[in-house]
């Protein structure tokens, strides 16, 4: 799924709002290859999608907690609309319900620095800084008719902090290169895992944040250059993902050494060219059906692009993340215009309303 070049943080709560967004203005296969990708029925209504998206995050967003030290997680959505472009109010008011959506109109054709400035200040506040610059002036032109974008942040200690006394130099074995000098965090604890010899590829712990349900599960294969594999069998064989949500709930507390390493992660990934290797292609071309989201049926809209941005801090103390995900939706430019003009011998047909011939001649001198 994520080769075996470089390091990886996705953010697929982030992405997967920013998709559901652009299904609630999407309609026929359009729809449908959205959901496929997303793993939702396309037969579900919007409405039935939208109660699993606040089942499944949304509370999990806006839920207060009070503690002081409590893990904190934040969601922000925001729609910039060109104010030359009729945009469906139904659609801006449906993202304002279901995804707290705030709205803006702006020029993007004359006000783009500033534009690009408020999207920038945006992702940075919601984010604690962690992401701060997403988009250039560049990003914007009189093409833009909307700009879809969410951003996400948490930040939780762990129930039971590493002791930074105990953090030493280590080798890190990675999979191309040599080994390489990390700073190890090491900690003895009860902790949640796989049952010893559960399964012969990996191991797995769960690390609880607190005041909070949330938690971090850290999955090690047990070969050093198994990860590949371990990554095909996580996310590509069917069902698997629920196997392994089955096994998180068999885990059992045992007294765990462990050694974890400090690191910090940043990606950045093109959403675009993923979907589309997942089917989803309608959105992104002049099949695109987006005719949810405006008024003018005659300015049909597409998908121009579809960006990501995410971040992973692990330390003694706990765990910071941060991802973004925007799309940017223009109007479809007309096609060349195509010419009949009749102005040679040409043929007649007339056809009943099953396209049967009724007449069929030819017009030689009119």
């Amino acid at each position: 799924m994520f080769g075996d070049k470089e390091n990886v943080i996705l953010g697929p709560a982030s992405i997967y709002m920013a998709a559901l967004m652009l299904v609630n203005g999407s309609a026929t296969e359009t729809r449908n290859q959205l959901l496929r990708a997303l793993k939702i029925d396309e037969k579900l209504s919007n409405d039935a999608v939208n109660k699993a998206l606040n089942d499944c995050f949304m509370e999990e967003f806006y839920r207060d907690n009070e503690e002081e030290n409590a893990a904190k997680l934040v969601c922000a959505n925001k729609v910039l609309v060109s104010v030359k472009y009729p945009i469906s109010k139904k659609y801006l008011e449906l993202l304002q319900e279901r995804f707290k959506s705030t709205s803006q109109i702006v020029d993007f054709e004359s006000k783009a620095i500033e534009i690009s400035q408020q999207v920038n200040e945006f992702v940075s506040q919601t984010t604690n800084g962690k992401i701060s610059k997403v988009c250039e002036p560049d990003d914007f032109s009189s093409d833009t008719v909307i700009f879809l974008m969410n951003a996400v942040y948490f930040k939780g200690f762990w129930r039971y902090q590493f002791s930074p006394d105990k953090t030493i130099e280590s080798n890190f074995h990675r999979i191309n290169d040599a080994p390489k000098k990390i700073q190890m965090m090491h900690s003895d604890r009860q902790i949640r895992m796989e049952a010893k010899d559960d399964d012969p590829d990996f191991s797995a712990i769960q690390m609880d944040f607190r005041d909070s349900q949330m938690s971090m599960i850290l999955i090690l294969p047990k070969r050093s250059d198994g990860l590949m594999e371990l990554q095909k069998r996580l996310f590509h064989e069917p069902d698997s993902i629920k196997a392994f949500r089955n096994a998180i709930s068999n885990f059992h507390t045992f007294l765990v050494d462990i050694m974890l390493p400090k690191f910090k992660l940043e990606s950045e990934l093109d959403v675009k060219n993923v979907f589309q290797t997942m089917g989803v292609v309608d959105a992104f071309s002049r099949s695109a059906d987006l005719s949810l989201m405006h008024q003018d049926e005659a300015k049909a809209l597409y998908v121009s692009q579809m960006k990501h941005k995410a971040f992973l801090k692990i330390d003694e103390y706990g765990a910071e993340a941060a991802a973004y995900t925007a799309c940017n939706i223009c109007p479809m430019s007309l096609p060349p215009s195509m010419e009949f003009k009749a102005d040679h011998p040409f043929l007649v047909v007339l056809l009943s309303s099953k396209n049967e011939p009724l007449f069929i001649g030819q017009v030689l001198d009119p």
